[in-house]
């Protein structure tokens, strides 16, 4: 009977009833913390690491698709017959969340739920050496190392967020600056970093199965990644500064070792995808220094607000503006 009447309704029993749909809203702030000592007046070590906290605000629910909302709709006349059918199909509709739940735990995953997190983030240790110190031509280098010390994504917890990539980064960079009529300064910087491989925890996905799939740990070369940016600082007055700025950013695409061919071909092509970004900055910073000299501030400090927007981007969210507030003491 229930086939006569799918047929009727030019329904296959191959319908997909609905797809999931998840709602999941994804917040992170960090805290940077960091300590500089200058060896020389030109050579400076430093290290730092943020502080993060991370959540993640997840809603799902079925999405029927039209055949099956005909098929509902249909059911329920009274010329059918079928309205304990209809009943029990509605049913099966709204408890279709707690259905995929279920398969999701007993597959080892944590149910899908709200998440939050706080802990450290990647630490970088690094250093600049100033090797053209002018008065109106200046030129730094910096070079350094990036350390493991966030936590990782786990696998078996769909809606967490990492506070660390899990493998050592290598960078160097070149910043230079040029004083220009008015007493701004105009800059261009290039720095390179080589994201070495490193041993990550990961669910052994292919195209055709997503969930039933057991987990194994696997090698994960991140593609090297490029940042070229321009910018431009004005003085204002009593020690206030506008500055602007431009970057771009290149990341290659993420390689996988050890892993079998079909989950291979599914991460390489799904997720880890080459990414480019073009970003501005505006921004406003105040310094401290020159009227301690003077003798008319009791700190040598240095404070600034940065308001990063995001014009276009490949494989990475559009939607990714960030505040940045900074704050330095020196002594």
């Amino acid at each position: 009977m229930v086939q006569a009447f799918l047929n009727s309704q030019e329904i296959s029993l191959n319908t997909a009833a609905g797809k999931f749909a998840a709602d999941l809203n994804a917040g992170v702030q960090a805290v940077g913390l960091s300590f500089a000592w200058g060896l020389t007046d030109r050579l400076t070590l430093g290290i730092g690491a943020p502080i993060i906290r991370a959540e993640t605000k997840v809603d799902i629910a079925l999405e029927p698709t039209s055949a099956a909302k005909v098929f509902l709709g249909e059911l329920q006349r009274s010329e059918y017959g079928q309205r304990r059918s209809a009943l029990l199909a509605v049913k099966a509709v709204n408890s279709a969340t707690d259905t995929m739940q279920n398969v999701l735990t007993e597959n080892g995953y944590a149910p899908v739920a709200d998440w939050q997190t706080t802990g450290l983030g990647d630490a970088t240790i690094g250093a600049k050496y100033r090797f053209v110190a002018g008065s109106r031509l200046s030129a730094i280098g910096e070079f350094g190392v990036v350390a493991p010390t966030g936590a990782k994504d786990d696998p078996d917890i769909l809606t967490d967020i990492p506070l660390g990539d899990g493998q050592w980064d290598l960078f160097s960079g070149l910043v230079v600056g040029s004083k220009v009529i008015g007493g701004g300064t105009a800059s261009a910087s290039v720095k390179y970093t080589e994201q070495l491989p490193g041993k990550i925890d990961l669910r052994l996905r292919t195209a055709e199965e997503l969930i039933a799939v057991p987990s194994a740990e696997v090698t994960l070369d991140r593609g090297s990644k490029l940042d070229l940016g321009v910018g431009f600082s004005q003085p204002v007055a009593y020690g206030l500064s506008a500055f602007a700025g431009y970057k771009y950013s290149r990341r290659g695409q993420d390689k996988y070792k050890n892993l079998p061919v079909a989950s291979k071909l599914y991460y390489e092509s799904e997720k880890g995808l080459a990414m480019q970004q073009q970003t501005v900055e505006l921004g406003l910073g105040l310094s401290t220094v020159d009227s301690y000299k003077r003798g008319s501030f009791p700190l040598p400090l240095m404070a600034s607000s940065s308001f990063y927007h995001q014009l276009a981007g490949k494989n990475t969210a559009y939607d990714a503006d960030r505040v940045q507030v900074e704050l330095s003491f020196f002594f």
